[in-house]
């Protein structure tokens, strides 16, 4: 799924680049742009914070609850980074490309958990009498736009 969703991202997504890079361009939408990751981890930093503080106050999940709150220090250490310049500037393709991934992967997983799944002979009877007609389809549609265009 990793692979299949970064490879994907990179093709039709734009890979690392940000979001509208070519209609929100100059120097106001890159700042903007990248203090998104660090704000990000500070949103997650706080919501570990508050789940936390809504833990219950039984002894037995005293670990638990001091797992979460280091880990939700942890993330917030990480969203303070990530507002230095150099490191803001360094992180924020791997970041978009990060996030796009794991859109795609939530999308995948969405997928297959609401729709049913077929059975070989369904499957193999969609993709000869549905999917092949429409992607034979869409290829002469681009070549007549190509050739006419």
């Amino acid at each position: 799924m990793i692979a299949v969703s970064s490879i994907a991202v990179t093709l039709w997504l734009g890979g690392w680049l940000r979001p509208f890079s070519d209609w929100l361009s100059g120097d106001p939408w890159d700042l903007v742009f990248s203090l998104i990751p660090g704000l990000v981890f500070l949103f997650l930093a706080g919501m570990c914070f508050y789940s936390t503080r809504r833990m219950p106050k039984h002894p037995s999940f005293r670990i638990q609850t001091a797992g979460l709150a280091g880990f939700g220090l942890m993330l917030a250490v990480i969203g303070l980074l990530l507002f230095v310049p150099p490191v803001r500037d360094r992180v924020q393709d791997i970041f978009w490309f990060t996030a796009k991934v794991a859109g795609f992967m939530y999308l995948y997983i969405w997928y297959r958990g609401t729709f049913p799944r077929y059975r070989f002979d369904q499957l193999m009877s969609v993709g000869w009498k549905v999917l092949l007609p429409i992607g034979i389809g869409v290829l002469v549609l681009t070549a007549i736009a190509g050739v006419f265009l």
